[in-house]
């Protein structure tokens, strides 16, 4: 397992040399935030000659920031000792110099917009409501992630904190605890998720999230996106989001959903039956409905139909079951909320991917996300 610790700093793509004439109030501003599962990522692996074609060039400043991420982001006792969000609090501080700022650089600081990609995407939602930082920005911009996703807000993040504690010898209780990291070296922390494991097999499959804390969130999403000021969001995703993770098996340091290539051709009606009953509706956490829930599931996705198919059919609803459950259905239900406040509310599908992506005996093409 290999995971990135990137230094702190932020980059700032510049139309001056490529548009001779600023508007008198400045350029519209766009703020990239990285993605990565709040685990992994820096801004830098975007490389600046894209930013600059598409973006720079038509009359925009962009900025590329940088959060602490994993151990250093997020880990929290759930008090207030640690109640965790650092990384959070860096974005609002990048976000709150931009707005101070950017008119030295001939930005508009009331055209500031948040955009970002799975991570980043929940972030920008996240910025977007939080009493912290939605002054800081103008509107968002929220590409394969959501606030509502179950990766992207959990307090599955303190027990994962307090296992931590245990592999480097920390005390569990908070102070004590948070005492003890700050004199840890990262290197031990680093020993210790290679221990655990950086990812599980789940719907929050990582290991490191944001959480309501009662201070950067002091309420809960609903209440938050009530009581702020409307600002446009454009929300989308793609034909085909889990695959990064569940076919193509990429990004190994989050991913513990994905079908090893060889297990492609046995994939059957009974290996998805199994993880939605082991994985997605477990019996531990719905009881006496778990039976309910679990034929609910493979009815929706494979029908009442037991004629056996093709492997790749199988793969493709299990990616489609994934897709919806950790990407498409937060994302609707933040628009959905979002627009019954109403903020103005835009929503794309991406579905146009090129067959030349892919490997030839990949079961599935569709258009995915990509970190």
């Amino acid at each position: 397992m290999t995971m990135f610790v990137y230094p702190h700093f932020s980059t700032l793509f510049h139309p001056l040399l490529l548009q001779a004439t600023r508007p008198s109030t400045g350029w519209p501003v766009l703020v990239w935030v990285h993605g990565g599962g709040y685990v992994v990522g820096a801004s830098f692996m975007y490389g600046y000659q894209n930013i600059s074609l598409n973006f720079a060039s038509q009359g925009l400043i962009v900025v590329t920031i940088q959060y602490r991420l994993a151990f250093s982001g997020f880990s929290s006792t759930g008090d207030s000792e640690m109640p965790g969000n650092l990384g959070y609090w860096d974005q609002t501080e990048a976000f709150k110099f931009l707005k101070q700022n950017i008119a030295n650089f001939g930005g508009d600081p009331e055209k500031i917009v948040a955009f970002g990609l799975s991570a980043g995407g929940g972030s920008t939602a996240a910025l977007s409501m939080s009493p912290h930082s939605r002054d800081y920005i103008s509107s968002s911009i929220e590409m394969s992630g959501a606030v509502y996703a179950n990766w992207a807000a959990s307090d599955t993040v303190v027990s994962v904190t307090k296992q931590v504690a245990r592999e480097i010898g920390c005390p569990e209780t908070s102070a004590e605890l948070k005492k003890c990291y700050k004199q840890t070296k990262p290197e031990k922390f680093l020993e210790a998720i290679e221990k655990i494991g950086p990812a599980r097999r789940d719907i929050n499959l990582v290991k490191y999230n944001p959480r309501v804390d009662g201070d950067f969130f002091p309420k809960d999403f609903p209440e938050l996106i009530k009581e702020s000021p409307p600002k446009p969001a454009l929300i989308g995703f793609t034909d085909q989001e889990s695959g990064y993770f569940t076919i193509m098996g990429l990004s190994k340091t989050l991913n513990e959903i994905y079908i090893p290539k060889e297990q492609f051709k046995f994939y059957k009606r009974e290996n998805f039956t199994e993880f939605v009953k082991t994985v997605i509706a477990p019996e531990s956490v719905f009881k006496g409905k778990a039976k309910a829930v679990q034929e609910k599931i493979v009815k929706f996705y494979l029908g009442n139909e037991m004629k056996e198919h093709k492997s790749d059919y199988y793969l493709l609803k299990y990616s489609d079951m994934l897709s919806d459950l950790l990407f498409n259905i937060p994302a609707l239900w933040e628009a959905r909320e979002k627009a019954a406040a109403k903020w103005p509310v835009y929503l794309y599908m991406n579905n146009y991917f090129s067959k030349d992506m892919f490997e030839s005996d990949l079961p599935v093409k569709a258009i995915m996300r990509f970190f």
